[in-house]
């Protein structure tokens, strides 16, 4: 029961459609709290497409070489999958796209930051300089899940950025981003091969542990100063990520396993708005 448990969760995750799941809830969160009408119902299904698209892309041109990586292994022999499934997720963006065309700006930035993120791997020019950006890895993933699943839907909406809104954008960007130095501290030395920059590539572990949490920090400071817009329960809702986030930092740094990051640390960014959703009901 456990071996097939695992290999059910390999199907979900490796596939990118946990990840799919994830920007749905965190979207949705967004649409929640901040009750935005979203007259524009194609936004919802064109993040979902535009998410298995942009991740299936990543790692369809991810090298496969010899790894302890049971996703790396996957790849290997899904290949011909992830292709599919990106073709399938662009086919759902351009469909869903055609009724977002009045809000053209907003979503190209999206989809400008998503590409941006993926375009060091096409490795060629003039994108292959992408790669050597001190830090264009972490902030384009970080910026464009905050942008997606957060900002997007208010300029969609047309919803005035107030301060809420504000401070809802930086506690989650602050959040994400912590996630993302945890995976580019798991990857440095794969990233050091392919000529990939971030700032965990050029940082001690150290260094690396202070910017995790300078920057969980930040992430619980706007998150507290969300109090006066928000009830008790949903401030708590939303910090409690942060909380389980600095506990698996120590075994995030010294036993990195592909479950932990694809799984649990990917899940935390969605795990608040699990919880506001069952405070709503």
């Amino acid at each position: 029961m456990r071996q097939l448990s695992r290999y059910l969760l390999h199907y979900i995750v490796y596939p990118n459609l946990f990840m799919v799941v994830c920007a749905l809830l965190m979207t949705q969160q967004t649409i929640d709290l901040f009750r935005l009408r979203l007259s524009h119902v194609a936004l919802i299904p064109f993040i979902a497409s535009a998410t298995l698209c942009s991740y299936s892309l990543h790692w369809y041109l991810t090298p496969v070489h010899p790894s302890p990586s049971p996703r790396i292994a996957w790849n290997a022999r899904n290949n011909r999958l992830l292709f599919l499934l990106f073709a399938g997720g662009l086919l759902g963006c351009m469909l869903f796209l055609v009724p977002l065309l009045e809000h053209a700006l907003p979503i190209a930035i999206a989809m400008g930051a998503a590409f941006l993120y993926t375009a060091p791997k096409l490795r060629f020019q003039p994108l292959a300089w992408l790669s050597r950006i001190q830090v264009a890895k972490t902030l384009f993933l970080a910026f464009t899940w905050m942008y997606v699943t957060t900002l997007l839907p208010m300029l969609v909406d047309e919803e005035p950025l107030h301060a809420p809104q504000v401070l809802f954008c930086a506690s989650r960007l602050f959040f994400i981003y912590s996630i993302c130095v945890l995976f580019d501290h798991r990857d440095r030395d794969e990233d050091r091969r392919q000529h990939i920059r971030s700032l965990p590539t050029i940082m001690t572990d150290t260094q690396v542990q202070w910017l995790f949490l300078s920057t969980l920090v930040g992430y619980l400071l706007f998150t507290l100063a969300l109090s006066g817009h928000f009830p008790a329960s949903v401030i708590l809702a939303l910090a409690i990520p942060g909380l389980f986030a600095a506990l698996l930092f120590r075994r995030a740094m010294e036993r990195p396993s592909d479950l932990l990051f694809y799984f649990v640390l990917d899940g935390l960014m969605a795990l608040s708005s699990v919880l506001t959703l069952f405070l709503s009901i």
